[in-house]
């Protein structure tokens, strides 16, 4: 959550400094959740900084109920904030998240990539020079 907490979320950060709701690391799997434990997950300026997105997006899936929404902001790749973050390891382009649905060409073509699978309601970006992504849970 770092310093930007939504209210009424469970927040979570791997810094203490940050005083979120739950300490964890969310490179490390699995994340502190039941399955299906909640309708929205929200994943703002952090997909970015961690290792393994794919794994993060499919604990994600894991974590919310049937027709869960999760809600994904990164900066764009063309976005200097993108490049400036020496903490950022990847650089996200409009149809990186595509492969988890399987109605885009880049998820139909690579199904294997995850088995976990949503459909992308909406992916804008925004006059901060973000990505956001809406996406519902199948």
């Amino acid at each position: 959550s770092g310093g930007e907490k939504t209210k009424g979320a469970v927040n979570v950060d791997a810094n203490p400094a940050s005083a979120p709701d739950v300490l964890h690391d969310l490179d490390v799997l699995p994340w502190p959740f039941r399955d299906g434990d909640f309708d929205t997950a929200i994943m703002y300026d952090l997909i970015e900084h961690l290792a393994k997105p794919i794994k993060a997006i499919e604990e994600a899936w894991r974590i919310l109920s049937p027709g869960g929404l999760l809600r994904i902001r990164t900066p764009s790749f063309q976005h200097e904030n993108s490049w400036i973050d020496l903490t950022h390891l990847h650089h996200l382009h409009p149809k990186s998240l595509d492969y988890f649905d399987p109605e885009t060409e880049m998820g139909a073509k690579y199904s294997y990539y995850t088995t976990r699978k949503f459909r992308i309601l909406r992916c804008y970006p925004d006059v901060h020079g973000n990505l956001n992504w809406l996406m519902e849970k199948r």
